[in-house]
């Protein structure tokens, strides 16, 4: 038994570690190519390579991190409506 939850534990984290290595390389090809955009809005003009690439990389964790604030408040608004909700329906079983 012992060994089967080691397998189980193994594979759960290989399983991570390859969702994560799917996420990173996602991830650095959005920022390559906002990078490249960059690079294409600026003229095609050379030697601005790092500087492109920061700049990619800020807008995407920046994007991140709007989407996650966004989400939580769709989800603290969807909380508040289904509260509502529940109080009109008790309010029209008490009538």
């Amino acid at each position: 038994m012992a060994s089967k939850a080691k397998n189980n534990d193994s594979s759960e984290r290989a399983d991570a570690q390859e969702q994560d290595r799917l996420l990173d390389s996602t991830r650095e090809e959005k920022i390559r190519r906002r990078a490249y955009e960059i690079y294409l809005e600026r003229g095609g003009e050379p030697g601005h390579d790092l500087e492109d690439w920061l700049q990619a990389e800020h807008e995407f964790t920046t994007d991140q991190s709007k989407q996650r604030v966004s989400s939580a408040a769709v989800a603290a608004d969807d909380r508040t409506t289904l509260n509502d909700n529940k109080k009109e329906i008790e309010s029209w079983s008490a009538s």
